[in-house]
This record gives structure tokens, C-alpha cells and sequence, in this order.
């Protein structure tokens, strides 16, 4: 067990951490908690930093988090303004793969493209570059 990370997959053990507002935090997808698990974090306040999916998009910022969900629901009961957290930086089109036809940029880029009169197909709006197949004569 000692051969291990200290980090995660996605974020390694010396990335910086920031004290994140919890307003500004997406939390799409709903938790199932334990209650003596969460009791633990709010009487011990000790626990390591959430990871937030961190996508720029233009000049707009957006955070979601997707696991931590007692240490975040900890946070919620004791009212507090902030959660330490790592940044994992994605691209929209990661955020898509996790909340499919919910996610804010697939919506954005039909809205977009409803604007122009173009359509967007289901592989566009999950930001996949496909080419024409080629259908083999006599089928």
C-alpha cells in the first residue's frame, strides 16, 4: 500500500489548494449520505481538499464538483462560506460525458446554433469531430 499516490488520479498530491466559494460550486448530481459519516467530518473539520471540474469557457469560469459529498454536505450544515478544494482543469465537452442532455454547454451550443438556424447534431453537441462514413457500395 505504501507504493500508492498520495494524489488522486486526477489531481497529484502537491497541486495548490484553493479556498473555493460555495456558491460558486455546481453540484448536479444528487448524494446519498451517511449520517454517522458526516457527523465525523463536522465534529472533526479535518479532511482533505474536494476536487472540482474547473472549465473555462470563453470568459466565463465554471466549477463542479461531483464526489466529496460528505465533506461537502458538512460544510453545507455548518454554514460555512468556503471549501478547501484541487482544481481539475476539463473541457466543456468532459461536463457533457457526466450530465449528458443537463449539461449547461450542450444547452448553450443548441441555443447557438437555434440563434443561427444551423442544427446541431447529438455528436457535435457532445464536441466529437466526426468525419462522413463511407457506406460500402450494395449495402
Amino acid at each position: 500500500m505504501d507504493d500508492l499516490p498520495a494524489g488522486s488520479v486526477f489531481v497529484p498530491e502537491d497541486a495548490p489548494v484553493y479556498d473555493m466559494p460555495v456558491s460558486a460550486i455546481n453540484r448536479p448530481l444528487m448524494s446519498a449520505l451517511d449520517e454517522c459519516k458526516l457527523q465525523q467530518f463536522m465534529d472533526d473539520m479535518q479532511f482533505t481538499p474536494i476536487e472540482v471540474a474547473w472549465v473555462q469557457d470563453g470568459d466565463d469560469n465554471y466549477y463542479f464538483a461531483f464526489g466529496g459529498c460528505h465533506r461537502w454536505a458538512a460544510v453545507q450544515h455548518l454554514g460555512l462560506p468556503t471549501i478547501r478544494a484541487k482544481l481539475i482543469k476539463v473541457s466543456p465537452s468532459t461536463i457533457d460525458t457526466y450530465l449528458g442532455a443537463s449539461s449547461p454547454f450542450r444547452k448553450k451550443r443548441q441555443a447557438a446554433a437555434a440563434a443561427t438556424g444551423a442544427a446541431v447534431t447529438t455528436t457535435q453537441a457532445a464536441g466529437v469531430e466526426v468525419g462522413n462514413p463511407t457506406v460500402p457500395k450494395g449495402q
